[in-house]
């Protein structure tokens, strides 16, 4: 199932999301059909139904909390563990949402080293370099870790 069957799919089946008859949802975006107030609510869910913490930290991923009560204080981990574990579990109260994600972003945290000489002199390049040496110490001492020992 592609990407946009998924997407479809979650929109007629997910109990309490409702998308405004004047919109559709494709890909990355909403776009709107027709002319819509400014003041309507183009998509609503119920909060139980998306990934968060707290849904994650109750899921069967708790054992992992309890093992690693660091864990509770990074909220940015808890939902990337989330969303690692729904991407790979059928099973998954989450796993189509995970489907329906991106799969990439245009973002300079994916480009080679010399794509990022592109933007030596601008705050991009800096702000790209930290986040990048960052995710790979978050993998190397937290998500690689815990995918061995789970």
């Amino acid at each position: 199932m592609g990407r946009q069957e998924v997407i479809d799919s979650l929109i007629s089946s997910v109990p309490g999301l409702k998308v405004h008859p004047s919109v559709s949802v494709k890909g990355d975006g909403i776009f709107a059909k027709e002319d819509v107030s400014a003041d309507a609510v183009l998509v609503a869910e119920s909060f139980g139904e998306c990934i968060s913490t707290e849904r994650i930290l109750e899921s069967e991923l708790k054992p992992v909390f309890v093992d690693n009560p660091g864990l509770v204080d990074y909220p940015d981990e808890i939902l990337s563990l989330g969303i690692m574990y729904g991407l790979l579990r059928n099973e998954c109260p989450w796993h189509a949402h995970c489907l329906a994600m991106p799969k990439t972003m245009d973002t300079p945290l994916y480009w080679s080293a010399e794509q990022m000489q592109l933007l030596k002199e601008l705050n991009n390049f800096f702000v790209g370099d930290i986040l990048k040496r960052q995710i790979n110490t978050d993998w190397s001492t937290i998500h690689g870790p815990l995918g061995e020992q789970y």
